[in-house]
């Protein structure tokens, strides 16, 4: 049962350049428990689309533990078994695909604790409340430049230079930022892609003419592609030529 809390949502218009894999503070619960600490930590919130990253630990004398990691009544994967007889154990796991909301990650141990009776005692649990939010949208103009911006059509086989300026909507200043990726898909499938370098198929700044380029290889299949690009995993823009 997901809970239907009311959702945070983090709608500020931000400059993309100051987009970033944006995290909320670090929230974290402990609890000791037959001279065991149990601890869960993560980041209070992430955006939509970004892996939520949460690290368990305990801490103390054991023969052995395992347990189970549960955002709302989901379980992340499977078991969680350390190597026994330990002091000190701590992990990170990362959770996606979530939705936008509030979830409660829990961490559920059964233990044996050293010079105990054999047996597993427990269940100790530790949770913390976290938030998937919104990304902001960004205040951006992407113009795509020659020659895609005049035509729609290419011939199949051919290279294609893509280009396009990206300027901020108030200032009107160039942007640079090198969290740039160009995606091409051709329905569902993606033929193509690549992200900030210095080679020749590689996203190229140009800062001084104030714009972005990559070269394409088409393949030799005819059909409609999308080519998008992406900042900070944030599709900002798209535009669809065919290949003939």
């Amino acid at each position: 049962m997901r809970w239907k809390i009311a959702i945070l949502l983090v709608m500020l218009a931000y400059p993309l350049t100051q987009i970033a894999d944006v995290h909320g503070a670090i929230v974290s619960s402990t609890k000791e428990v037959d001279g065991i600490i149990f601890a869960i930590s993560a980041d209070s919130q992430v955006y939509q689309g970004k892996p939520l990253n949460v690290t368990l630990s305990v801490t103390g004398s054991w023969n052995n533990f395992f347990g189970y990691l549960y955002y709302n009544e989901t379980k992340f994967d499977d078991m969680i078994i350390p190597a026994p007889d330990g002091y000190a154990w701590s992990e990170t796991y990362s959770i996606s695909g979530l939705d936008l909301g509030c979830y409660n990650l829990t961490f559920e141990v059964w233990y044996w604790p050293k010079g105990w009776p054999a047996g597993w005692y427990g269940p100790a649990t530790v949770s913390v409340l976290v938030y998937v939010v919104q990304p902001p949208e960004p205040t951006l103009i992407l113009k795509w430049l020659t020659p895609i911006s005049k035509r729609n059509s290419f011939e199949a086989g051919s290279k294609i230079p893509i280009r396009f300026s990206v300027h901020d909507d108030k200032t009107g200043d160039f942007i640079c930022d090198k969290s740039v990726k160009v995606v091409v898909m051709n329905a569902a499938t993606e033929v193509f892609s690549a992200e900030y370098g210095t080679h020749g198929d590689d996203v190229r700044i140009r800062e001084s003419a104030e714009y972005y380029i990559v070269d394409w290889k088409t393949p030799r299949t005819s059909g409609l592609y999308t080519i998008s690009v992406e900042f900070e995993g944030i599709v900002v823009d798209s535009l669809q030529i065919e290949l003939r």
